[in-house]
């Protein structure tokens, strides 16, 4: 089953009281509720808050009449289950390939878990033949587009919460067509490219 992107308000009637206490019984309630939604798998932990319209502040902050908005992050597991796919539909020969995955957070590769919020997350395999998988070259007809059944996939699962789509990118250490020219006309000499998931968020993220 995949998730779903979600909306929740919820409605705070504590009757009549002195505002500060109101505004903390609104703030332990908002959190409480964020807690359910946790357990709940309808939200992560990873989130940013906003109390008041004020971006970082606690809930304890709050001044009523005021609300509570959490905004949650959902890259981190899209990666995760992202790579997770990735790897086990990949071929195995010597599994050199299926240990070549890497994940890019706005440049910088982390481990899927560490992603915070980010505003481009990329899924590469830094195998030099990992092109030749991705367009089903001969030897690898079998595995033709590997990448995009993965983003199919990650669309499928985080359906509103997260876009997935292929994409072709440089590495540093990118390897250099040998020989006179490379296949379809590249020269000898010039960088390949390689397949990519690009993951980002489709939530909303408080400004």
């Amino acid at each position: 089953m995949g998730l779903n992107a979600f909306e929740r308000v919820i409605s705070f009637q504590p009757g009549v009281g002195e505002a500060k206490w109101l505004e903390a019984e609104l703030a332990a309630f908002a959190e409480s509720e964020r807690k359910a939604a946790t357990n709940e798998g309808a939200a992560t932990p990873v989130y940013l808050q906003a109390v008041n319209g004020r971006v970082g502040v606690p809930a304890s902050a709050v001044r009523a009449p005021g609300a509570i908005v959490y905004s949650f992050e959902w890259l981190s597991p899209a990666a995760l289950f992202g790579l997770t796919w990735l790897k086990t539909a990949s071929p195995v020969r010597t599994g050199r390939f299926r240990r070549s995955f890497i994940v890019t957070a706005d440049g910088r590769e982390v481990r899927p878990e560490a992603i915070d919020f980010a505003a481009v997350v990329q899924i590469v395999n830094t195998q030099p033949y990992a092109r030749k998988i991705q367009v089903g070259a001969q030897g690898f007809e079998s595995r033709r587009g590997l990448f995009d059944a993965a983003a199919r996939r990650i669309n499928r699962e985080f359906r509103g919460l997260v876009k997935a789509r292929v994409v072709f990118v440089r590495l540093r250490s990118a390897y250099q067509l040998r020989g006179s020219q490379g296949r379809r006309g590249r020269r000898a000499g010039s960088e390949i490219t390689y397949p990519a998931i690009e993951l980002k968020s489709e939530t909303v993220v408080v400004n």
